[in-house]
């Protein structure tokens, strides 16, 4: 049945329905006052048209609003809130030895209180695995996800690990007027149910904000922002756009678009933005948007004129989120939002322009469930960023970005996300509350052991990367002091930190160990390979039967694994001494479930300082087996998993000999008193109570 509230929303809208009906046949009457009644006949539709709307949106927020309030906790609750922080990347070594100095006052409360201690990840230590197997409780062969990327053995092609994307029809229309639509389904493809999902199903409400690999968002009792994978306007993971005056500079680049800027000599310069493919044209030409750019040669801010808005540019500055608006037809619209940073104006005009993000208020993919919430957001809170990997960490590896200009950007992102956390806090007072920060992750992928800022996890750190643990230390403290007695709190990371100062490219050494071959172009010679790598941390025997031109007959697949296994284990750089390889693990022998063979056969657990090469991690060879990293992106973290543990707080002690990511979904589930499946990997951690220990630090502190 209906609440009784919701009864009286439905009633409301019929009552206006039928305002309209007995409206609507009035203006066909003519004759004497004729005018007048087709005026007071339209002020009559117009009016319960308005009605109805304004009671369909009241309606519809008030049940949203709803969502937030009333929750009831499980009988067999041990505590009415849960809330977990992720904090992406955070490395014990660097937590430790900055509590030590006293640099992480709120962290170091939270361990002397509570507990702290590193966390086991996953193998490998890649996040959309070990996030997986946070949400899910289970191992990779239970949960699908083995890496960021995935090989279709069917034609060696790579894809994005998370998603999958077929094409269908839907069924569009009103009453017996319905035709059939081609349409695109995009897919999760982690399996199994994440620990939110089974809150859901008991009744127990959820906040699950920019978790990895949420999109699409589940439809469950709660709401959700999708996190990492989730696409901007192109279907990209992040495509940034960069304007240049200068034809030389109109290059191609990994992630981002460059196009030349017109000048008519006047200081008036005109530009295009490239956004989605149109769907309405058959040879899938993109939409554009035009702008003009008014500048002066003494370097002073610039006025962007786009869609009839200007604004002011100032070099060195972002704007705040500016909305663009593509037409695809005549009734359809695609809209998204970006920011702009001037990075030149002189004789010289050089401009960056953000990914285009979904418009969290009118999005063109589900970001959000159910999709009225990122509407909610953007109102209550303004723009932000939607984009899964939106630090434009490849605007910084293409030298478009500064350093300076690639922080202002990760801590832009970062603030937002805090507004976002705390209204979480505020209206979810039972239930779990599960939001990832980003920030950590990004900021040491591009500084921790580059070249010019020196140290790593294992010694001094650069002060870049100091700056966003400190960052991190405050969010934490302004938590607590939220947190009322009934709340349990976790803080965790889903890996830790390495430097990646060498690539060994894993293509190019199974190329000169005569494993892999190559045709007259460069490329793969499939019928003449036996073994070859794609993804951060995989390789793959050429089997006869499973890959579409495999050539190793199954019998013979497992003495070569062990062959290459125990080749990759002895290998040593010949500039360097070192071992880049610490241990290369047999898929089956770690993995188990459905899907444990539908990833790589072997995983190759790095040495400190080595990563697979670039090129090699998208399925191309080389021109040597090891070089020295190109790219700013100096740390990784695809190391051996012993060498990066995540961290883990709580403000309850901790009855266990170890914590491993994989148990901090049973627990939340036992804390809120539903029982684990079995089909749970992780177990339950038994939590101590501190005799209120945890509240006595707190000073009012808000947000």
């Amino acid at each position: 049945m209906m609440a009784p509230r919701r009864r009286a929303y439905a009633a409301l809208a019929v009552i206006a329905g039928l305002l309209i009906g007995l409206a609507a046949p009035c203006h066909a009457y003519i004759g004497p006052g004729a005018g007048m009644v087709f005026l007071s006949s339209f002020l009559a539709i117009f009016l319960a048209f308005v009605l109805a709307i304004v009671l369909i949106v009241l309606g519809v927020f008030r049940w949203f609003l709803g969502l937030f309030r009333g929750q009831k906790g499980h009988k067999n609750a041990k505590t009415r809130r849960v809330v977990v922080i992720g904090l992406d990347g955070c490395s014990p070594l660097i937590m430790e030895r900055m509590m030590g100095e006293g640099k992480l006052p709120n962290f170091s409360e939270l361990r002397e209180s509570g507990e702290f201690r590193p966390l086991r990840t996953t193998c490998p230590p890649i996040s959309p695995v070990a996030w997986s197997t946070f949400a899910t409780g289970t191992n990779p062969g239970k949960h699908n996800i083995f890496d960021f990327l995935r090989r279709n053995p069917s034609n060696y092609q790579l894809e994005l690990s998370s998603t999958r994307i077929r094409e269908g029809t839907k069924n569009v229309g009103v009453g017996p007027l319905r035709i059939e639509r081609a349409c695109t389904n995009v897919e999760l493809e982690q399996k199994g149910k994440a620990f939110w999902e089974i809150l859901g199903e008991n009744d127990i409400f959820s906040a699950v904000m920019r978790v990895p690999i949420t999109y699409p968002p589940p439809d469950f009792k709660g709401v959700a922002l999708a996190g990492m994978c989730a696409p901007d306007l192109l279907g990209t993971q992040g495509t940034f756009a960069y304007y240049t005056t200068e034809e030389d500079e109109v290059a191609s680049y990994e992630s981002g678009l460059a196009s030349l800027l017109r000048s008519d000599g006047n200081g008036l310069i005109s530009g295009e933005i490239r956004g989605p493919e149109n769907p309405a044209s058959a040879d899938h030409e993109p939409l554009t948007l035009p702008f003009t750019l008014r500048t002066n040669r003494e370097g002073g801010p610039a006025t962007l004129t786009l869609q009839g808005e200007r604004l002011k540019l100032k070099v060195g500055e972002y704007t705040d989120w500016v909305p663009v608006s593509f037409r695809a037809g005549m009734l359809n619209r695609i809209k998204g939002i970006t920011r702009f940073l001037l990075l030149e104006n002189n004789s010289k005009v050089r401009l960056y322009q953000l990914p285009l993000n979904i418009d969290p208020a009118s999005p063109s993919m589900p970001i959000a469930s159910p999709l009225i919430f990122s509407t909610y957001l953007q109102k209550a809170h303004g723009y932000f960023s939607t984009l899964g990997l939106a630090e434009d960490t490849w605007g910084l590896n293409e030298g478009i970005l500064t350093d300076e200009a690639f922080i202002k950007q990760c801590y832009l992102f970062h603030h937002e996300r805090r507004k976002l956390l705390f209204d979480m806090l505020d209206k979810v007072r039972d239930g779990a509350v599960v939001f990832v920060f980003d920030i950590t992750d990004r900021i040491q992928h591009m500084f921790l052991g580059r070249r010019g800022y020196g140290g790593d996890a294992y010694g001094d750190t650069p002060e870049v990367v100091e700056d966003v643990y400190r960052t991190a230390d405050e969010l934490i403290g302004k938590v607590r002091a939220k947190l009322d007695d009934n709340t349990i709190l976790m803080v965790m990371s889903d890996h830790g930190f390495g430097t990646f100062n060498r690539c060994m490219d894993l293509n190019r050494w199974l190329y000169e160990h005569d494993y892999l071959a190559l045709d007259g172009e460069g490329g793969i010679d499939w019928s003449s390979t036996r073994a070859y790598s794609m993804g951060l941390a995989g390789m793959y025997i050429n089997v006869q039967g499973r890959e579409a031109e495999g050539i190793v007959r199954p019998e013979k697949a497992d003495a070569l694994r062990r062959e290459i296994a125990q080749k990759l284990e002895e290998d040593v750089d010949p500039e360097t001494g070192d071992c880049p390889v610490r241990q290369v693990f047999e898929a089956r022998d770690i993995y188990s479930g459905l899907y444990a063979e539908d990833g790589s056969d072997l995983i190759v657990g790095w040495s400190q300082g080595y990563r697979n090469s670039w090129d090699s991690v998208v399925g191309k060879v080389g021109e040597a087996a090891y070089y020295d990293n190109p790219k700013p992106w100096a740390a990784d973290h695809c190391l051996h998993p012993a060498e990066v543990p995540g961290v883990f707080f709580c403000n309850r002690r901790v009855d266990a000999d170890d914590v491993w990511i994989g148990d901090i979904g049973p627990t939340v589930l036992d804390l809120l008193g539903v029982e684990r499946p079995e089909t749970m990997d992780g177990r339950t951690l038994e939590l101590k109570e501190i005799d209120g220990a945890d509240a006595a630090h707190r000073d009012g502190t808000d947000e």
